[in-house]
């Protein structure tokens, strides 16, 4: 994201470059010396990225959170657009006898306000009608400055101007709306938890693995010990749980995700989790209702899951950690699935496939005994391991969590996350002093 950004930002500085030194420039930096132009365009920029990217958040939260469908969330949006057909083109014969200032200043005033009366009305809860006035204050902004910032910026230079202004002010007008919907675009993918596999095709060298994505936000690790329960109510919930995280902390929004492991899993009342978040017990129930259809959609079935018979499960677990600690990747190999994955988040790149998989550890781990400490621990309902680096100094320290998924047939994921900060979590402390 970064790289293209940067990228985009050189390519722009070199079109500007190139058309102050053209003779025929068909983008005249000139124009833009006049403030009026200047001005409308500005405005106009502003107008219709705030303008689409306000209709794809509410779009959003109509379908995501009110459950509406995509035909019955545009008819919805009708009290808003329509005003476009209505307000306009009074506004623009209007603009003509007092001019553009006041149209442009109280249509963004109107449209700030009604996205602002969204804002604090918008809950799972809310009904459609308490939507109707504020979407038509809004529209009837939009629809205000939308024709006083083309009239100030195209009739701000000469007659013969017209058709290059013209082409101007709709780039500017295009580019608005891309870049709103961008930004609403980022901010949406940065609320959903991620993991690598997520975002692209999976790598084969171990030598070409990309850096670490701070920026992305990543799916991490439940302790199990968080649920203040007995070992044994761990187990008997455990193939619940691992069916709501592996699926719903990487899906679900914020909210909904809140409530489904408050309510579903920590056993919360619905009273409860209201006071926790804020809200009202029937928003936390129809952001449950919401949370549970979405989670029968995205989860993968129970018998995908199924594990070993308990002391099956048992030897490949105590196998894996022997294994890993001594770095043998002959071991490691009978206990890896042929369609094993190995993901490393917050490090993007990720591995598909035993061969790749076991090219990659033989890279990665230091050779010998005596360099890792292994611990056992458990996340998402199932197994886990926290692995510890021996230092310079002798002592182990903390490097990943590894979350390991069993099959019948072995181990067919593994999922290290490379956060030493998670550990204190699982009660473990980030270094261990030398035996």
């Amino acid at each position: 994201m970064i790289g293209s950004f940067v990228l985009g930002s050189l390519l722009l500085l070199g079109f500007l470059v190139w058309e102050s030194r053209a003779e025929q420039p068909m983008l005249p930096l000139t124009f833009f010396r006049n403030r009026a132009f200047s001005a409308g365009n500005a405005a106009s920029f502003f107008l219709t990225a705030a303008l689409f990217g306000a209709v794809f958040f509410l779009a959003q939260f109509m379908q995501a959170v009110l459950g509406y469908g995509p035909l019955k969330a545009g008819l919805q949006l009708l009290p808003w657009t329509a005003t476009l057909f209505l307000v306009a083109p009074i506004a623009g014969r209007l603009v003509d006898k007092f001019g553009e200032r006041p149209f442009v200043a109280t249509g963004l005033t109107l449209q700030a306000i009604g996205m602002l009366w969204i804002a604090q009305v918008a809950d799972p809860t809310v009904q459609y009608h308490e939507l109707v006035a504020p979407l038509v204050v809004a529209g009837c902004g939009v629809s205000m400055a939308m024709p006083a910032t083309q009239s100030a910026s195209i009739g701000a230079l000469p007659q013969q101007a017209v058709g290059i202004a013209s082409g101007i002010f709709s780039m500017m007008r295009q580019l608005g709306g891309v870049v709103g919907v961008a930004v609403l675009a980022a901010v949406f993918a940065a609320a959903r938890r991620m993991v690598p596999s997520a975002l692209g095709a999976p790598g084969n060298d171990p030598d070409e693995i990309v850096g670490q994505a701070p920026e992305v936000s990543w799916l991490e690790p439940f302790p199990d010990l968080l649920l203040n329960a007995d070992p044994a109510s761990v187990v008997g919930t455990r193939q619940s749980l691992r069916l709501a995280m592996v699926a719903a902390l990487q899906h679900l929004p914020p909210r909904q995700r809140a409530v489904l492991i408050l309510r579903d899993v920590l056993a919360w009342q619905a009273s409860e989790v209201a006071e926790l978040l804020g809200t009202s017990t029937a928003a936390v129930n129809s952001s449950l209702q919401r949370a549970r259809a979405e989670l029968t959609k995205l989860a993968p079935a129970e018998e995908e899951l199924s594990e070993p018979a308990e002391p099956v499960r048992r030897a490949l677990l105590d196998q894996y950690a022997t294994a890993f600690e001594k770095a043998d990747l002959v071991a490691l190999e009978g206990l890896l699935t042929q369609d094993t994955r190995w993901e490393m988040p917050p490090i993007p790149t990720w591995f598909d496939g035993r061969v790749d998989v076991l090219r990659l550890l033989a890279a990665k781990l230091p050779k010998g005994e005596g360099k890792r400490l292994v611990v056992e621990t458990t996340a998402n309902g199932q197994p886990a391991f926290a692995l510890y680096i021996r230092g310079r100094d002798g002592g182990f320290h903390a490097h990943d969590v590894q979350v390991l998924t069993v099959s019948k047939t072995g181990i067919s994921a593994v999922l290290a996350f490379h956060l030493p900060a998670l550990f204190p979590a699982f009660g473990l402390p980030i270094s261990r002093p030398a035996d």
